[in-house]
């Protein structure tokens, strides 16, 4: 008996990947991002170690519910407090999971 080997189909990859994502986005805000615990622990030493600046252009490529885009969008407001408006600082987040924008 031969067995046909398990071909791996990236557009079904996609949707159980956007579909998961999807389910548990907003208790892993919950439970990991908002209360800065498990991989989160980081987030605020990482930005910063990032030195990002008032002109830089920021991609968060997986972004979830923007957890790292908000410490960014906070240094860059309270490193630039008097000249926020001038900015030219740009920040996209991108992610597969559209609850997690929500």
């Amino acid at each position: 008996m031969t067995s046909t080997p398990h071909k791996f189909d990236p557009i079904q990859y996609k949707d159980n990947t956007r579909l998961n994502w999807n389910t548990v986005a907003l208790k892993y805000h919950e439970d990991w991002a908002s209360t800065y615990t498990g991989p989160f622990k980081s987030t605020i030493e990482l930005v910063k170690l990032a030195e990002i600046n008032q002109n830089d252009m920021v991609l968060d490529l997986a972004c979830g519910t923007g957890a790292v885009a908000n410490e960014v969008i906070k240094r860059i407001y309270d490193n630039h407090q008097d000249d926020h408006i001038n900015n030219g600082a740009v920040l996209v987040g991108t992610d597969i999971s559209r609850v997690a924008f929500q």
